[in-house]
């Protein structure tokens, strides 16, 4: 269904966790740190066919 889309995009949330240090936040950080290399090898897998972006967020304050 993507690749018949107009203008196909796949978006990535991930945190800052994958790219920073933080004391404590081990397991989270490795599945973000995941998360932004899965969509790293997608978006070459993909290219021109599918646009592939992921977002890096700060903490939230839920």
């Amino acid at each position: 269904m993507l690749l018949k889309s107009k203008n196909p995009h796949i978006v990535f949330m991930s945190s800052m966790s994958a790219k920073n240090r933080i004391v404590g936040e081990s397991v989270y950080a490795a599945t973000k740190a995941g998360i932004m290399q899965f969509a790293h090898v997608l978006r070459n897998e993909l290219a021109g066919k599918i646009r592939v972006s992921t977002i890096h967020s700060w903490g939230v304050n839920t």
